[in-house]
């Protein structure tokens, strides 16, 4: 098999010119359509970065909140705990001390 040679756009331009009279305008509107899909893509990459960017430091500033708040509640359940350590053994001593007094008296 034989494999068609790849022309160039001013290899292609010529082709069509010589079979269309109206090619070259076709083509200088192809390529005018051509440019501002180009630009348009642009663009829109641009903002897709940006959006990206934004994005992620979205995300990083809800990681770090989030871990915040997640140490506090810790923090205060820790607190808690501790109180109701406290409390448990107060709880505890009391009883003994009102055992202790039932058997003197």
């Amino acid at each position: 098999m034989m494999r068609k040679k790849k022309l160039t756009e001013k290899e292609t331009e010529e082709k069509f010119k010589s079979t269309d009279p109206y090619a070259g305008a076709v083509l200088e509107e192809v390529r005018e359509q051509m440019k501002i899909i180009v630009e348009g893509n642009n663009a829109i990459e641009k903002q897709l970065g940006d959006f990206q960017i934004e994005t992620r430091k979205n995300f990083q500033d809800f990681q770090t909140e989030t871990r915040e708040n997640f140490q506090t509640v810790f923090e205060k359940l820790s607190a808690h705990d501790e109180d109701t350590a406290n409390k448990r053994d107060l709880v505890a001593l009391d009883r003994r001390v009102t055992r202790l007094e039932e058997k003197t008296a």
